[in-house]
């Protein structure tokens, strides 16, 4: 029907045996996330989840977003997943990490960070009216991030209004640094960069814990400090 959105039921048989893995009422979509791993992103009322190749939940459909973008970002690691078994999430707009490794899932950080990674602040200039214009890349930059330019563009903005989406026209609170996501293993103390929402950053380690004999995160750095960036020469800061 004409102005009407058709949601298609998916579900999984195998070929072999005919055995239904999924059935077609469970999901209204899936698609392959980590092909390697045989898991799955699955779909439904626009929240999303994760399961194996067998149907076993791994993260359950409740979540608003799995993965993140890492263009931003001067990584090797993909956004799909770090150290090869650390999965982001997003959820009622807070980030949160799932350990998925060896067939096992479990919830490490519960979604209350602000962010993953650290990102300098772009400087702006205000034009003789004290108006604030982005420019095309800064645009695509915020509608990356979630963020409606037109309520920012074109605006007088504060300092405070300008932070808030990662802009500053301060020229002393940008950083001579690139941003950083994640640090490499090699580096002696690999982990992920995490944010609360005090702003402070800290550094989850890619090693996992246990507690209660139950895997959880430890910090390499415990989040205090207020920038951690990747210097130009390649030291961390």
């Amino acid at each position: 029907m004409i102005g009407k959105e058709t949601v298609y039921n998916i579900g999984i048989t195998n070929i072999v045996d005919k055995k239904q893995i999924i059935k077609l009422d469970k999901y209204e979509k899936i698609e392959i996330y980590l092909g390697e791993k045989g898991i799955y992103k699955v779909a439904k009322n626009k929240k999303y989840g994760l399961i194996d190749k067998e149907g076993k939940v791994l993260i359950s459909e409740e979540q608003d977003e799995i993965g993140m973008s890492v263009e931003d970002f001067d990584t090797e690691e993909q956004g799909k997943i770090f150290f090869d078994k650390f999965v982001p999430i997003k959820k009622a707009g807070k980030w949160g990490i799932y350990l998925i490794e060896n067939g096992k899932s479990k919830r490490i950080v519960d979604p209350l960070l602000a962010g993953l990674g650290y990102e300098k602040y772009k400087y702006v200039e205000r034009d003789r009216s004290g108006y604030i214009t982005f420019t095309t890349e800064d645009k695509k930059y915020l509608e990356r991030k979630g963020v409606n330019v037109e309520k920012f563009d074109g605006k007088q903005l504060t300092e405070e209004e300008l932070l808030s989406i990662g802009f500053t026209t301060d020229k002393t609170k940008i950083v001579n640094g690139e941003n950083v996501l994640t640090i490499p293993t090699s580096e002696g103390y690999g982990g992920i960069v995490i944010k609360t929402e005090l702003g402070k950053y800290g550094i989850i380690s890619s090693e996992v814990g246990t507690h209660n004999n139950e895997p959880t995160y430890q910090f390499r750095l415990a989040p205090v400090v207020d920038t951690i960036y990747k210097r130009i020469d390649n030291r961390k800061c």
